[in-house]
């Protein structure tokens, strides 16, 4: 098997608060110039070659942000350059409500086998405070379209540690989110990145987190009801049915090398760390002008 390979979407029709990867607002134009320029850039890395990569992982921003035409491009693009067959998961990131049953289709026919949807909370009032732009309906239809196809597959995100978020309402979340009896569940506590919408209301004294004993009482709870409802606890904040775990995720833990195309993405690839220029415009015009696009960052020890 060849190295695994992560391949970033960099558009979102909504800007999280708390986001800080690499992204901008949809635009169709700009997306189609952007997903030329992807299939640009893997042709200058892999050429004429067909790799077998054990896994593929489709993040960003959000990939279902994309048409269901442009979606079909980019999974042609996929094909061109990746023996699909051979891949044991393939994974893109989703946001409920976002998506319909065409972006499905052509998940199926393309060898999409995991979805990883960001839910984030089951709260309307706190999607509303993230700037989400689904609401607790769409993540249930959602799944169920999902499902509707036979991608049974899921994995559902959340955040915890929000603004003004008790105990109790994260239990809340947890019971609902358990609800959904699926596979894999990934949790996370907030953290205030720079360049975000929630640094700069914390910085203004807008925005505080819930105390660090209430953080790790979140964090103890979270991890009881997930063992209690059959989700083992690997890495440092998924939970999953034993033989669900996260293939691409164990890349990572695992130091293994994988590619990674896109703006902003980084990689792995013979013992050296690297990253994409990350403005969407600059990287356009990087594979424009046919220059070698990424920085390569100082190896770690």
């Amino acid at each position: 098997m060849d190295r695994s390979v992560y391949i970033h979407i960099p558009f979102c029709h909504e800007i999280c608060h708390y986001c800080d990867f690499a992204k901008i607002y949809y635009n169709r134009d700009l997306a189609d110039q952007y997903l030329k320029n992807l299939r640009k850039e893997m042709e200058f890395y892999l050429g004429n070659q067909k790799i077998s990569p054990r896994t593929i992982y489709l993040g960003g921003g959000t990939p279902t942000s994309l048409n269901s035409e442009q979606l079909e491009y980019l999974m042609k693009s996929i094909h061109k350059f990746i023996d699909v067959k051979q891949v044991e998961e393939f994974t893109i990131e989703a946001n409920p409500g976002e998506f319909e049953e065409s972006h499905v289709k052509v998940m199926k026919d393309y060898g999409i086998n995991r979805v990883s949807l960001g839910v984030q909370v089951l709260d309307d009032d706190f999607l509303k405070m993230l700037n989400r732009n689904h609401t607790v309906d769409d993540v249930q239809n959602t799944v169920r379209m999902l499902k509707g196809f036979n991608l049974n597959n899921i994995s559902m995100d959340f955040i915890y540690a929000l603004p003004d978020q008790s105990i109790e309402h994260f239990k809340k979340t947890l019971n609902l989110a358990l609800d959904f009896d699926l596979p894999h569940y990934s949790a996370y506590a907030l953290q205030i990145e720079p360049r975000t919408v929630f640094h700069m209301r914390h910085q203004q004294g807008k925005l505080t987190k819930p105390p660090e004993e209430d953080e790790a009482e979140m964090l103890s709870m979270l991890m009881e009801m997930m063992e209690q409802a059959g989700k083992s606890h690997y890495e440092i904040s998924n939970y999953a049915e034993e033989g669900y775990e996260s293939r691409h995720n164990l890349t990572y833990w695992n130091n293994e090398e994988y590619y990674a195309f896109g703006a902003g993405a980084h990689g792995y690839v013979n013992e050296e760390r690297y990253v994409n220029i990350r403005p969407v415009n600059h990287y356009n015009e990087a594979i424009e002008k046919g220059k070698n696009q990424y920085y390569t960052l100082t190896l770690l020890p």
